[in-house]
């Protein structure tokens, strides 16, 4: 019998064990003794015995039950394995942190010639639609891509705190433009907008605690106060309330009384994953960004353009798109 199998069946024998002091022996190499619940365990390959120290020291591998989240023990910490193949940590006030389970995928494009994504309005978002290829993925579904909808989607087991980043080089068709590139995540869930004034800008109130100055959004199906739709710059922040920019700067306009809750943000984009730059018509501009951002399942994330001002296309040579979920 070797020292694993050894090992399993005293975890096993001491396991089943109510009482506060147990005594187990096995052709006089292992023993426990006066082993309480507040004991901790050595197990010496030299002097083939256990002993009461600090910590545990184990010769060979450790097999540990996938299971649920357990129930939280004050003072001490917990690791355990689930059956989706995540590993946790969970401390003594129950609150539990993912330490490792993949969560990964990306697409990328690149050829000869330019990809040519048509922008039709200006100051408005237009997905970027060029991709060919998909890059590696983790094997669990964490994170789906898909190339015919240019998208990579959260999947049921992937919630959590990720990194993403892209990269591009680019020109504008016609003449020189002013362009922002940004990922936009589309919302699973999209955030109802409870409140928005009829005044010049429109101040909206909404449930999305994790929106910040800077960030950009798409607001539809507002009724009543029509003027709330489109896409807009967050400003003027306090709580819930966000004041509504155009792309360029100016005010929004409210033209009627707000429906409450009618209007729903559909996809937020992010103002630290952008890149805004004058893209040349003659010369090939580069340039890309990463950061991090909270996804959970049924989210998806894309690249979008918007041209500010104008409605020139965007050529695409090369760009590339990716997320992976990052330990908390």
């Amino acid at each position: 019998m070797n020292k694993l199998t050894k090992f399993l069946l005293i975890v096993l024998i001491f396991a089943s064990t109510s009482t506060a002091s147990t005594r187990w022996r096995y052709n006089d190499i292992f023993k426990f003794q006066n082993v309480t619940d507040n004991d901790h365990l050595e197990y010496d390959s030299t002097f083939r015995k256990w002993v009461n120290v600090s910590d545990i020291t184990l010769d060979g591998n450790l097999f540990v039950l996938e299971t649920a989240t357990p129930t939280a023990k004050p003072g001490y910490g917990s690791i355990y394995p689930k059956v989706n193949n995540e590993l946790f940590f969970q401390d003594g006030a129950g609150n539990e942190h993912l330490l490792h389970g993949d969560s990964f995928s990306g697409m990328w494009f690149h050829a000869a010639s330019v990809d040519t994504v048509a922008i039709s309005a200006a100051d408005t978002f237009t997905l970027i639609d060029s991709f060919e290829n998909l890059t590696d993925e983790d094997d669990l579904g964490n994170t789906v891509g898909s190339i015919a909808n240019s998208e990579l989607t959260i999947g049921a087991n992937g919630n959590g705190e990720y990194t993403l980043g892209f990269h591009a080089s680019i020109t504008s068709a016609g003449a020189n433009s002013e362009m922002v590139i940004v990922m936009g995540k589309e919302f699973a869930t999209p955030l109802s907008i409870s409140a928005a004034t009829n005044a010049t800008p429109i101040v909206i109130t909404t449930d999305g605690t994790d929106l910040f100055n800077g960030d950009m959004v798409t607001i539809v199906n507002g009724t009543g106060n029509t003027g709330v739709n489109g896409d807009w710059i967050l400003t003027a922040k306090s709580t819930n309330d966000f004041t509504l920019l155009d792309m360029q700067g100016a005010d929004s306009i409210g033209n009627g009384p707000y429906n409450a809750d009618s209007a729903d943000i559909t996809i937020e984009y992010s103002g630290e994953l952008l890149m805004h730059r004058i893209v040349s018509q003659t010369d090939l501009g580069v340039g890309g960004t990463s950061g991090t951002l909270p996804l959970v399942t049924g989210d998806k994330i894309a690249l979008y353009v918007a041209n500010i001002n104008a409605t020139r296309d965007l050529e695409v040579a090369q760009v590339t798109l990716n997320v992976r979920r990052i330990a908390d």
